[in-house]
């Protein structure tokens, strides 16, 4: 997750916490990574653990919209009561003094990232290794019914080998959702 630094310079809307800022009790505020359309996701320092974190938060303009925290708490709940190593792992979340979840940090880079900017194609074991890792973690989701529903090479960070989906924000159970949710480039 430490390759979205370049998207900075087109944000919208209020700018994003800086460096040192606290963004919850006990978690300062590293460098911003990246802003979504409803999220900010932030490096960050907690001080319980000791160590790197990444934190996301509802973006200064959608704090206040209690559908976004509302999906940031769902998937917070989500992630902690799964266990699969190839799911990115969520620690906490915390309500005050703004949502936040604070997800486990992954050091490695989003396969967007990969696809964008290697000069060669990835080789074949490679991706098959990639592959079977997120049959794997989607399978485990389907298991517990559960529909990522934003499945897409963004959402995807490999890191030493492995690859670990990310982003559960819209995930739900099957049925009728909400229309236009998702990725329009990647819906099926």
């Amino acid at each position: 997750m430490t390759d979205h630094t370049d998207r900075e310079e087109t944000l919208e809307g209020p700018p994003p916490l800086g460096a040192g800022e606290a963004i919850a009790p006990g978690y300062g505020i590293i460098t911003h990574l990246h802003r979504s359309n409803n999220f900010d996701v932030y490096d960050a320092w907690s001080e319980e653990r000791a160590c790197r974190c990444i934190a996301k938060v509802p973006c200064p303009d959608r704090v206040d919209d209690p559908t976004v925290s509302q999906r940031l708490f769902r998937e917070g709940r989500l992630l902690k009561k799964l266990t699969h190593p190839h799911i990115v792992r969520a620690y906490e979340t915390i309500r005050d003094p703004r949502p936040t979840l604070i997800l486990e940090t992954l050091t490695g880079e989003t396969l967007q990232h990969m696809i964008e900017t290697r000069q060669r194609r990835l080789p074949l074991r490679g991706i098959v290794h990639l592959g079977l890792h997120l049959c794997s973690a989607v399978h485990y989701l389907h298991r517990y019914d559960i529909l990522h529903l934003d499945l897409k090479p963004s959402n995807i960070v490999s890191e030493h080998g492995l690859a670990k989906l990310l982003d559960l924000s819209i995930a739900r159970r099957p049925g009728r959702g909400e229309k236009g949710m998702g990725t329009l480039e990647y819906m099926s």
